[in-house]
């Protein structure tokens, strides 16, 4: 069985992705999934990344996330720098988002 993309919206207007193609789920930070949550919740994502090796260091970049790179002297440095950058590219596409019409969108692969 190939995953489904699905998105959703949260009760507080973030796009909540519940399935990826990675295979994440999004709950509540009380565990009781996304739907009707009013307390808040936690998104665990798991994304591709690309690592490109360098004599500065490396480089890397989501395939998922058109545009979203970092980089670090060290992979290790590369894959939490590139952690921060996710987080800031979904708050700015959420604030893109807000106040928009968004539907569900089902696709499968």
């Amino acid at each position: 069985m190939r995953p489904r993309i699905v998105q959703s919206i949260h009760a507080d207007g973030h796009m909540l992705p519940l399935i990826g193609e990675a295979g994440y789920r999004a709950q509540c930070d009380h565990g009781q999934g996304a739907f009707g949550c009013s307390v808040g919740w936690e998104a665990r994502m798991t994304y591709k990344t690309v690592l490109i090796r360098s004599d500065e260091g490396f480089a890397v970049s989501v395939p998922g996330l058109p545009g979203c790179w970092s980089q670090g002297s060290t992979e290790a440095e590369a894959l939490a720098n590139i952690q921060d950058a996710i987080r800031d590219y979904l708050s700015a596409r959420d604030e893109l988002i807000r106040g928009l019409e968004v539907r569900e969108v089902e696709v499968q692969v």
